[in-house]
């Protein structure tokens, strides 16, 4: 039936997100542990792609819970711009805090 279709293909879509956030998380990880190694301009290139690549999974993770929300009876829908503006957020914030990692001399 089409709804076994639906759910089947909404389960591959959250199996594939959760893989990919994963992912993420784990580049992010590794590149802030190069920022501490790094120097120079190569230093600012893996802390720039460890705050996207850590952002943007941590910013994943909480909006695909937000869509697997639901209430009776309430009817949520997301604005693209707010939605932007709170994946820019997610990454700047990562993007400050490896920058105090790394000048504390922490291990990430």
């Amino acid at each position: 039936s089409v709804e076994q279709y639906v759910r089947t293909e909404q389960r591959h879509a959250c199996r594939a997100a959760r893989g990919a956030m994963r992912l993420l998380g784990m580049a992010g990880l590794d590149l802030a542990r190069r920022v501490q190694r790094g120097a120079g301009s190569g230093r600012r290139l893996w802390w720039a792609g460890g705050s996207l690549a850590m952002g943007t999974g941590i910013w994943a993770m909480h909006f695909v819970a937000m869509l697997s929300f639901s209430m009776p009876g309430m009817e949520f829908s997301y604005d693209i711009g707010l939605t932007a503006l709170s994946l820019l957020i997610a990454v700047l914030v990562t993007g400050v805090a490896f920058a105090v990692m790394s000048r504390a001399g922490r291990s990430v």
